[in-house]
Formats: C-alpha cells, sequence, structure tokens
C-alpha cells in the first residue's frame, strides 16, 4: 500500500486558513536530517519524533545555525510514543535560521513541520516534510520559482553536519535553453545555509530547476522552500 498524510486547521475566521501534507517513510532509522528550518516572530518551528520500539529509546538532537554552533538536546523517547520538540522554545533558538541531526539509539521517525505567521491561533498557513535518512554529495530539485504576480520567493537550504567544511556550487536550470546560472557557497563543518533565488539574477517570475554539488566531496543535506503572496497575504502560500 502507500500512505500520506494531510492537516488542516482553521484560524483569524477562516475555515481551514492552512494546511500541510506529507508521505509517510517506509521504514524508521536511526539518523534523520532536516536542512529546512526557522525561528522568531515569523514562523513556528515543530520537530515530530516517533517511536516505535517497544523500549524506551534514547536520542540526540543536534540543531545546527548558521556559522557551525551546536545546540543539542539527548531525550529519551517513550516506548510507542510520539514527541514534540517546539524549537521556538529550545534555549538559544529563539530566532535563526536553523538544521537539525537526530541519532537514536533505536529506529525512529522524524519530520519537520513549520507554521506562519502570529503564533498558534494566528497561522495562516504552514508546511511539514519527513526528515532525509542520508547525505550526499549531488542533489537535485526540479521545482522553484522567483518573483512574478504573485511574489515568489525561493529559498535552497544547506546543512552540513559533518566534522569538514564543505565547499557547494548551487546551479539554477534555467527554462528555454538558457544558459545555466552557478553560485558558489560555503557551508562550514556542522552548520546550516541558506541561499535565496534573488541571489542568481534571474527573470521576474522565472521557473527553474535546481542542481546542488559539493564540489570538495563533504556529504551535506538540501532542502527547497518556496513561498507566495495569496488570499491578500504577504507568503499566504509555502511548500
Amino acid at each position: 500500500i502507500t500512505v500520506e498524510r494531510a492537516m488542516y486547521f482553521s484560524a483569524a475566521g477562516r475555515f481551514w486558513a492552512g494546511g500541510h501534507a506529507t508521505a509517510a517513510v517506509a521504514a524508521p532509522a536511526t539518523e534523520w536530517f532536516a536542512a529546512e528550518g526557522r525561528t522568531g516572530p515569523l514562523f513556528d518551528m515543530f520537530l515530530l519524533l516517533a517511536n516505535p520500539s517497544d523500549q524506551p529509546n534514547p536520542a540526540t538532537i543536534r540543531f545546527l545555525l548558521p556559522g557551525g554552533g551546536v545546540v543539542s538536546q539527548a531525550p529519551t523517547l517513550p516506548p510507542r510514543s510520539r514527541t514534540t520538540v517546539w524549537v521556538n522554545q529550545v534555549p538559544g533558538l529563539a530566532e535563526t535560521d536553523v538544521s537539525a541531526s537526530v541519532t537514536a539509539k533505536r529506529p525512529v521517525i522524524v519530520e519537520r513541520a513549520m507554521y506562519w505567521s502570529g503564533g498558534p491561533g494566528r497561522w495562516q498557513e504552514a508546511h511539514a516534510s519527513a526528515a532525509l535518512t542520508t547525505t550526499g554529495t549531488r542533489w537535485l530539485l526540479a521545482e522553484g520559482e522567483q518573483g512574478g504576480s504573485l511574489g515568489y520567493d525561493t529559498f535552497v537550504l544547506l546543512a552540513n553536519p559533518g566534522d569538514r567544511d564543505a565547499t557547494v556550487r548551487v546551479t539554477r536550470l534555467r527554462a528555454d535553453g538558457r544558459p545555466p546560472a552557478a553560485r558558489d557557497i560555503d557551508v562550514p563543518a556542522h552548520s546550516r545555509a541558506t541561499l535565496n533565488g534573488r541571489a542568481f539574477g534571474l527573470d521576474p517570475g522565472e521557473q527553474f530547476g535546481i542542481l546542488v554539488d559539493s564540489t570538495n566531496g563533504v556529504p551535506i543535506v538540501v532542502e527547497r522552500a518556496m513561498y507566495w503572496n495569496g488570499g491578500g497575504q504577504f507568503w499566504g502560500g509555502g511548500s
């Protein structure tokens, strides 16, 4: 069979004002990585951990910050349980870009959910994704858009959970046979980096794909986030 989950919520007098969906994962694992994350007045970020084991499960969460700072937690996940970490409330993470690396003694499932803006009861939209179970030196994303009538903003999120600095080339694959546009970025060890689509000087409303190469062979994790104006609201939608 195949499985997905969809969630919707009402806020500010609007029925189903926002929502998110994600595919299920085929199996638990002892390592998970989430490149995307942001806390602060605009975003509320949650890290969700499910322990399907019949045993208590010691875990380590490493929150990776821009420039290489790390904030760690070491929860023990109860048997057959779900644990929620409201990342905004973790000391040192009140307002920052952040990635997460999770390891556990026994296999677990990890997801990340983000809601915006204005706090519980006022959120207008959300997105969520299962974390990844592997790092890599080449990543590809088909979707991307910048500017245009809906004011799209596309962000490439890069996490380096390892002990060596990564040198990364991010290439925008342009439509209509036009030459690619590339940008190099350093991602220090144990850090999170963000690249905005505006850095490429693309045409307003241009759609593109994304190719990410770690040119010095250091494994990294990559995600993409997109936001656009909708329903009369700034960033009224996102994924």
